[in-house]
């Protein structure tokens, strides 16, 4: 299957409170469409403690990037935040294969007209 869109949506799942963080670097980037969401993992406890993994408070970070820019984002994530680190947190995309409107469009591109 060909991927033929020209944006992507990226989700960055983080423990509570790193959000902001991430959201700074990813406009240092020039990612302007970002939202933080709250999330609240479901893991038993005992689960939890036999992957020595914590905190089920979670931050969903999405974000919307011209996917010719995904991997140098994503290194920059493993570079800054340990993303690619077993529990650092998680980082994925999927495609948007259409979006309402070129203003729209330019934003999320990082294309903003004053």
């Amino acid at each position: 299957m060909s991927d033929n869109c020209l944006i992507k949506c990226m989700i960055v799942i983080v423990d509570r409170g790193k959000g902001d963080a991430i959201v700074r670097y990813l406009r240092e980037q020039n990612v302007m469409c970002n939202f933080i969401l709250p999330g609240h993992g479901t893991a038993s406890q005992q689960w939890l403690n036999l992957l020595g993994m914590g905190e089920i408070k979670k931050d969903v970070v999405i974000s919307v990037l011209d996917k010719n820019r995904i991997g140098g984002i994503f290194e920059g994530l493993g570079e800054h935040f340990g993303i690619r680190g077993a529990g650092h947190g998680v980082a994925f995309t999927v495609a948007i294969n259409s979006i309402g409107g070129k203003r729209l469009l330019n934003y999320c591109l990082g294309n903003v007209e004053e």
